[in-house]
């Protein structure tokens, strides 16, 4: 099945990488990707804060962190098959406006339990973009493909260390804005929302 309305498939596999389109495709596929993997660490960083602000015990603490590997673990394969079937772009949006709905409720749940439940949530919906290197693979020509696996590869890893250093030095201030660390994506995740409704 078709990747959704990645430019009316625009020939698939016709897109230049230097063309806005194919800048475009790199740029989001870059952001929903970024989100997940971060989510995954930069939590740690927040979890004494988040003791204090919600009355945590330790194992609470525990499954803040363990609750999204949990999800994202247990279900990237369905959120791979997914893709494969209703189409790569049109489940990758979705799992990226389900990961910043996750990560807003993340950020106002008044209750540890909540907060677990949200990042649960928020794992099963980062399940659903793995296909970020299948969108890229599928809408660029052919002669671009390894640049842009290449852009790709290089960008998600340092948007990975910049938020992991901003995470160690102090960013996160307050006590909700260290909660927040479970939901500093959802900024970028509501870009790349908006741009894979725009490929």
């Amino acid at each position: 099945m078709g990747d959704g309305s990645l430019a009316g498939e625009q020939a698939a596999g016709e897109i230049a990488i230097d063309s806005p389109l194919g800048r475009l495709v790199v740029a989001v596929t870059v952001l929903g990707s970024a989100v997940a993997m971060m989510t995954a660490t930069v939590v740690n960083v927040a979890l004494p804060s988040i003791a204090r602000d919600l009355d945590a015990s330790s194992a609470e603490q525990q499954w803040v962190s363990n609750a999204y590997l949990l999800t994202l673990a247990s279900l990237i394969l369905v959120g791979g098959s997914l893709g494969d079937k209703f189409g790569r772009v049109r489940i990758y949006r979705l799992g990226v406006i389900g990961f910043a709905s996750a990560s807003f409720l993340c950020a106002i749940a008044p209750s540890i339990e909540v907060l677990i439940g949200a990042r649960l949530i928020q794992g099963a919906a980062a399940a659903l973009t793995p296909g970020s290197l299948a969108i890229i693979e599928a809408s660029l020509r052919q002669e671009d493909r390894g640049r842009g696996i290449g852009h790709w590869s290089v960008l998600v890893g340092v948007a990975g260390a910049r938020d992991g250093h901003h995470g160690r030095s102090g960013d996160l201030r307050d006590h909700r804005e260290q909660r927040g660390s479970a939901t500093v994506p959802r900024h970028r995740a509501g870009v790349a929302s908006t741009g894979s409704g725009r490929t």
